[in-house]
């Protein structure tokens, strides 16, 4: 049985348009910018089957979530971690940049 989703601060709403596709029940999307909330409207143009399976909300988040913060929403853990992992890599990545980069500065500045 596929989770509900909530895609908050949805942008192009890809997250929950993926979510569907992973045969989720129901997605939120929640983006207060009106350019964002017709590109979700766009992006899932081609999902009219599954219309009923998902919400396009225009709110700012955090009062979307004080007005619903009686529903019960479950924080995957492997989700936490996947995020960890990515924020090392991303570490990793300008570390090595900034390596490169200096290399490079100290080559051009050298007589």
């Amino acid at each position: 049985m596929g989770s509900n989703v909530l895609d908050l601060f949805s942008g192009t709403g890809s997250l929950g348009i993926e979510s569907l596709s992973r045969n989720c029940n129901l997605v939120y999307f929640v983006d207060k910018s009106l350019q964002s909330i017709n590109l979700i409207k766009y992006n899932t143009e081609c999902l009219k089957d599954d219309s009923k399976k998902y919400k396009i909300i225009r709110s700012d988040v955090f009062e979307f979530l004080k007005f619903y913060e009686g529903l019960k929403w479950e924080i995957k853990s492997s989700l936490s971690r996947k995020f960890t992992d990515i924020t090392q890599i991303v570490k990793d990545i300008f570390r090595n940049c900034a390596k490169k980069l200096a290399t490079k500065v100290s080559l051009a500045t050298s007589p």
